[in-house]
């Protein structure tokens, strides 16, 4: 089947680099699991995974823009008769697919190995959190990468947006001058929620939280809608649908 869109065309692209997919999967993994297994410091462990979440999701996506354009792939696409913005949302929602399938295995084999009697108002809300947090880490990367001009420019700034990032969402040790700024942030922040509920469940507390589980099943709902609409042929599905109507009569 031929990719009717440009979501079905990256992810297509994804896997059929099986050996690509594997590596990145497997070097994923391996650089998160320690997190997941080795005893040390809960602030550590969880910062190790959200650290892993911001260079997969926002620096990934920086770096992809700026190589499709550096390749010319980002100017045959503007070729099509669709506008930039689809194109660019399609990008950002198959990068968050595939990064949610890199780093989603290790989160859900750090609840389950390290956390027990979760409850699944919890459980929702941290699935809520981690699917934000990549999806808007993505489209921050994409504008980032839609600014930069080369692969020099967009590593040295994208790295620099990183540790920027994780100051203000609580991750690394922020300065005394930007105390007060990041404090305003943090409840709006959902990087830092997520990394906030994956703390007190190390610590054996509930973060439950009513409007956060409804919010998160709402978004959660939203980006399956969204990704349903994406990855299914509906004009194919209509037309053999049709074909099938004429045979009959």
């Amino acid at each position: 089947m031929r990719p009717a869109n440009v979501f079905q065309l990256e992810l297509a692209t994804v896997f059929a680099n099986k050996r690509g997919l594997i590596l990145k999967l497997v070097f994923t993994f391996l650089i998160g699991f320690p997190f997941v297994l080795v005893a040390m410091p809960s602030q550590v462990r969880v910062s190790g995974l959200m650290m892993l979440v911001l260079f997969t999701s926002f620096f990934g996506a920086a770096v992809s823009l700026v190589r499709r354009r550096t390749d010319g792939h980002l100017d045959h696409l503007k070729l099509l008769p669709i506008p930039v913005w689809s194109v660019l949302g399609d990008f950002v929602l198959s990068g968050a697919v595939v990064d949610i399938a890199q780093v989603g295995i290790l989160l859900a084999l750090f609840v389950l190995l390290n956390v027990s009697g979760a409850t699944f108002g919890t459980l929702i809300s941290i699935a809520g959190l981690f699917f934000i947090s990549v999806l808007l880490l993505n489209l921050l990367g994409m504008i980032l990468g839609y600014v930069m001009k080369s692969n020099p420019e967009v590593h040295l700034i994208g790295a620099l947006a990183v540790a920027f990032i994780a100051f203000i969402s609580g991750i690394i040790p922020v300065p005394a001058i930007l105390h007060r700024f990041v404090q305003i942030i943090l409840p709006w922040n959902p990087v830092a929620l997520l990394a906030r509920y994956l703390t007190e469940l190390l610590h054996g507390k509930e973060a439950d939280n009513e409007i956060m589980f409804i919010f998160s099943i709402v978004f959660v709902s939203i980006i399956v809608i969204v990704f349903l609409l994406r990855i299914i042929n509906w004009r194919e599905i209509a037309s053999r649908k049709d074909n099938l109507i004429k045979k009959m009569n």
